[in-house]
């Protein structure tokens, strides 16, 4: 399956607030320092959990007002 990081619960943005603004997140299931991924770029995971659409909506318009 084709998702986006950015509409996963397992997104951590708050923790990486300086890599979050530039379109980088942490992912629990790589919890090693250091190690972020793009919050939009395509990728296969199966392990993707789907965050509500209250927190993907929130994501996306924090997103669109920081990222340069």
């Amino acid at each position: 399956m084709t998702v986006e990081c950015i509409t996963c619960d397992r997104l951590q943005l708050r923790k990486v607030p300086a890599m979050a603004k530039q379109g980088l997140g942490g992912c629990e299931l790589k919890p090693r320092a250091g190690v972020f991924v793009s919050i939009t770029f395509p990728r296969e995971c199966a392990k993707h959990n789907h965050a509500s659409e209250k927190t993907v909506t929130a994501r996306r318009a924090w997103v669109s007002k920081v990222k340069p």
